[in-house]
């Protein structure tokens, strides 16, 4: 939904490879005679540079600097190459520390005086970013930002708009952020003390410069606890069914009171500018992105003044901030972080009509995503239903607003709301009466001519196509074809997929339709094969496992060697471990003789040591009348319940009592239960809930390894009482 914001904007200039950056300094070999050793790095008291005293009011970096920095950044690749060791050691223990991230602390210590000189250099900032990513010690990069700050304010905005220095400052806030706490972070109250003390003209600078709009916004961030990356994480998230999260809750660290108010004097200050103007900023692509940051802060600082800006904002009219690329974003800023209640009375009764729009319509998806409740969704429903086959059609498509609308209800709505959005799409798109069975199918290609079109592609090819000829070294591969399936589409016959009960048995049943070809070609998809695992992962465990065999038997019929050809394909490797971990025993004692079979082979093939490591591989190949024991004991163990797991695939319709209770008539008894519930005023999100600590202890039980000593009591009882 949305693309990274600002980077269109922020340019720097320069070479990008380290090697055209070489040509700018000098590489004669007296310069490289001074370069400082491996052996210097490990020993810090005795490290020393040799440079001048600090400038600041310079050009060009002076000739011995660049010289340093040259032989610097040489030096770290000799001792680090490609940053491998730096990249993988954390600071625990008793372990020493490399040579490369010595030197790189040492070089951080010296180069601090000189950071506003260095920063402004091409090649220097560079080398100071890659100084700072070694480091991983607050220390020193607390005495890069100290260094920056002892400056004053106005040297800070100067740097921070600078377009090379702005870079080091950003990384600088950055690298701190992940290595400490806010508890060792006093340097970051002074920060934002600096903040609150510019004056107009610095803070209008500051926010309507693409690099200093950078640097602004990692700011706010840090002074207010939260991810300083663009809010992904506020939409649903497909490895965690049925959950919206809010990015404000997404807070990294608890932060101190004071720097929560230097975020709120912030926002005073720009709401009370006699100077500053929110109307104007927000069709600046930086200072709007600027004003959506500092929207997210005052969220967790000062939601009221947050509120504040919001409304002002809002005077220049929703429409015209709707349609406009900055305004559209600022309004989705602003949705998520307040609600629709925003902007719900501008909103009520049009929501069809900038569904439409190529930039409203984004804000709808926001708007959609963050609804709560049955209420809500229901009545986006009344409000686009009759809109689904436009938004769905070719030429002006909105898939994105119909996979917003089908995420919300999976999330908060009840089976009737899905019942009604399966239907909704089912009829958008053409999929009724016999041709239900392709609804999967035409979600993912985009259209029946499209879907068409790929099938015939893919039901005649050879086993060549696939790249599966029988020897050892085959890589599976997905055939060429001129379509292919795309990825909101994919989406959306996932999410239906997910429906549980009826509402999604639709599109699960289209997918079980699929020949041998078209499945393997999905499997090798990088969209496809995010469909078929979801397929895979239903509800049941029995139909679970046969959706597995059903794949692995499409693999298989291509020869023994496919599914080691498979566990060698980025995305067919994902699929299979998803398919293993659901295969009874002895269909999953085959599948680990194939890949045990090619075991050298897939240890040096980077997906095969995924699928090695994940289906435990080497395990089976050591002991395998121990890992044949333990599957069976799982099994066993899962079968213990298998009567709650498999009564209609929808914990909502069963309340916690009825775990204890075997059913000798389980139809007669759910039509009980129900209007129990109902009498009770029992919705289906408290039944849920009556449900958790049952189905917590089953996940437990299912997913623990058998003792030598055989369960516990604790255990033992649970499973005959089946009372969690």
């Amino acid at each position: 939904m949305h693309d990274e914001p600002q980077k269109r904007f922020r340019k720097r200039g320069g070479a990008k490879k380290k090697k055209k950056n070489r040509e700018l300094l000098p590489t004669t070999e007296n310069e490289r005679s001074a370069v400082p050793s491996s052996e210097t790095a490990n020993h810090a008291s005795h490290y020393f540079s040799g440079f001048s005293a600090p400038t600041y009011d310079v050009k060009r970096l002076d000739e011995d600097i660049q010289n340093y920095l040259l032989k610097l950044q040489d030096e770290l690749e000799s001792l680090d190459p490609g940053a491998e060791i730096a990249s993988s050691w954390h600071p625990s223990g008793s372990e020493d520390v490399p040579a490369s991230i010595l030197l790189a602390r040492n070089a951080l210590r010296e180069l601090s005086s000189r950071v506003n000189e260095v920063a402004r250099d091409n090649s220097g900032s560079r080398i100071m970013e890659a100084l700072m990513s070694y480091a991983k010690d607050a220390e020193v990069l607390v005495g890069v930002l100290e260094a920056i700050l002892d400056c004053g304010s106005s040297r800070f905005v100067d740097l921070a708009t600078h377009r090379t220095g702005s870079h080091t400052v950003e990384t600088v806030i950055h690298a701190l952020r992940l290595t400490s706490s806010a508890e060792n972070l006093p340097v970051f109250g002074r920060l934002g003390t600096t903040m609150t003390s510019w004056n107009d003209e610095e803070l209008s600078e500051i926010m309507r410069n693409p690099s200093g709009s950078h640097v602004f916004r990692a700011c706010l961030a840090a002074l207010a606890g939260l991810p300083d990356d663009e809010p992904k994480e506020a939409r649903l998230d497909d490895s965690d069914p049925g959950k919206i999260r809010s990015y404000i809750d997404m807070r990294e660290i608890q932060v101190p009171g004071d720097w929560l108010q230097s975020v709120s004097s912030i926002g005073v200050n720009i709401l009370e500018s006699k100077t500053l103007s929110i109307e104007e900023m927000l069709w600046n692509p930086a200072s709007c992105t600027a004003l959506q940051a500092l929207l997210s802060a005052l969220a967790v600082a000062n939601k009221p003044i947050a509120q504040r800006i919001g409304e002002k904002a809002m005077g220049v009219g929703f429409d015209r901030l709707a349609q406009d690329g900055c305004g559209s974003r600022f309004l989705e800023r602003l949705i998520l972080v307040l609600g629709h209640e925003a902007v719900k009375s501008c909103t009520e009764g049009r929501l069809a009509e900038y569904a439409h729009h190529p930039k409203a319509n984004f804000c709808v998806q926001r708007i959609l995503l963050s609804l709560k409740g049955r209420g809500q969704v229901m009545w986006a429903w009344d409000e686009l239903e009759s809109s689904i086959s436009r938004l769905l059609g070719r030429g002006t498509a909105r898939e994105g607003v119909v996979l917003a609308l089908l995420r919300v209800t999976e999330a908060e709505g009840d089976d009737n709301c899905r019942r009604r959005a399966s239907r909704a799409v089912i009829k958008a798109i053409g999929a009724v009466g016999s041709k239900t069975a392709q609804l999967s199918g035409i979600l993912a290609m985009g259209s029946e001519g499209l879907w068409e079109k790929w099938r015939s592609m893919v039901k005649n090819v050879e086993k060549n196509a696939f790249g599966l000829q029988g020897k050892e070294t085959d890589q599976l591969r997905a055939p060429s074809t001129t379509v292919s399936p795309r990825l909101l589409g994919t989406l959306m016959a996932r999410c239906l997929i997910r429906f549980p009960g009826g509402a999604g048995q639709s599109a699960r049943d289209s997918m079980a339709t699929l020949s041998s070809n078209e499945l393997l070609s999905l499997v090798a998809d990088p969209v496809g094969s995010r469909l078929v695992e979801q397929w895979v992962a239903e509800t049941s465990k029995e139909r679970s496992s046969k959706n597995a065999i059903r794949v692995l038997k499409a693999i298989q019929e291509h020869g023994k060697t496919s599914i080691p050809a498979v566990a060698r394909n980025a995305y067919g490797a994902m699929v299979l471990v998803k398919c293993i971990s659901y295969l009874p025993t002895d269909q999953r004692k085959k599948a680990m003789d194939s890949l045990s079979s090619q075991f050298e082979l897939l240890k040096k093939h980077r997906t095969g040591q995924i699928v090695i490591r994940k289906c435990r591989v080497e395990q089976y190949m050591r002991r395998e009348d121990r890992w044949e024991r333990e599957e069976t004991a799982r099994e066993t163990r899962e079968r213990l319940f298998v009567d709650i797991i498999e009564d209609d695939h929808n914990p909502d319709t069963l309340s916690g009592e009825n775990f204890s209770r075997k059913r000798r008539d389980k139809h007669g008894h759910r039509r009980k239960q129900q209007s129990e519930n109902s009498a009770l005023g029992k919705t289906s999100k408290d039944r849920s809930a009556d449900l958790a600590p049952v189905l917590g202890a089953i996940q437990a039980i299912a997913h623990s390894k058998p003792k030598e000593g055989g369960a516990s009591r604790k255990k033992r009882k649970l499973m005959q009482t089946g009372d969690g």
